[in-house]
């Protein structure tokens, strides 16, 4: 296989568990191999026929100037989500190098191998009541050092469903690029965030609640276990899941029966649904995603 490669890519981003790592961005240094077939362009000597890296070290820098990860294996995956994006790209190498990292040495390094078969988009459906205003902040975070925030929907306020006087919600989606199968995205990031976060479960399923984080897609699965069914249920009553799964994806096809995101959301009444667009910007831009 051919490769394209991108070396000592010099950019800096907040990365580190200590809090003097976290208050300024640290200096990371970047290596990237893209395995891809470019005897077309070999041949062709056109533009069109190969990867345009330049592009690709420009997606790659904004993604990690304006990512936060406690780990440099998080960030490092991220890298690596971001050049699979392109579908001529079949495998690819990553290196992250954090300067200083050690005492005595001059950087530690995380590398990793990933091909386009093992990378997954896991839809998960945000919702929160108590202080949601920094509790959904929190856990778009939370889940931003857990694995690559691809995308962050409108965040909408709804009121409780059946609960008269009590707080309104805030909902959004997030869609995450992720190696992990759909059970243990539940249960290795989702059902943490949300005890990190207060998340206490009753047997009442629709009391007040600091965080909500459901597993509602992942891309084209039909899953049904005692754990997780997938696409979920509530995706066909809740119209802020379905408008939430649209805006990010709405061509992924939600299985038995088959049905575009974008349709199951177009035929969804919209009322009750406040947009918070200033509060939405706000996420996004915290999440590397405010374009």
């Amino acid at each position: 296989m051919d490769r394209i490669r991108i070396s000592d890519l010099a950019l800096r981003c907040v990365i580190g568990v200590n809090e003097d790592e976290r208050r300024e961005k640290q200096d990371v240094s970047i290596n990237v191999a893209i395995h891809a077939d470019l005897s077309k362009a070999c041949r062709s000597d056109r533009f069109e026929d190969t990867i345009d890296y330049r592009a690709l070290k420009k997606r790659i820098a904004a993604m990690v100037e304006g990512s936060h990860f406690y780990l440099l294996e998080a960030l490092t995956q991220a890298v690596a989500d971001v050049c699979l994006e392109n579908p001529a790209v079949a495998k690819v190498d990553v290196r992250v190098d954090k300067n200083a990292a050690l005492r005595f040495a001059r950087s530690v390094g995380v590398e990793i191998t990933r091909d386009r078969a093992r990378a997954a988009r896991a839809f998960v459906g945000v919702g929160s009541n108590i202080e949601p205003e920094k509790n959904v902040a929190e856990a778009v975070r939370l889940l931003a050092g857990r694995a690559r925030v691809a995308g962050v929907s409108t965040v909408y306020e709804t009121a409780p469903l059946g609960r008269p006087g009590e707080p309104p919600y805030y909902n959004c989606v997030v869609e995450l690029i992720t190696e992990s199968p759909p059970l243990e995205v539940k249960a290795s990031v989702l059902r943490p965030i949300e005890a990190r976060l207060g998340r206490v479960r009753t047997q009442d399923r629709f009391a007040p609640r600091t965080i909500d984080l459901d597993l509602i897609a992942y891309d084209g699965v039909a899953l049904e276990t005692e754990e997780l069914v997938l696409p979920d249920p509530e995706i066909m009553r809740r119209p802020w899941l379905a408008a939430g799964l649209a805006e990010l994806a709405p061509d992924l096809v939600l299985a038995g029966p088959p049905a575009r995101a974008a349709d199951v959301a177009a035929a969804m009444p919209q009322s009750g649904m406040k947009r918070l667009d200033s509060y939405t910007a706000r996420l996004r831009k915290e999440a590397g995603h405010d374009g």
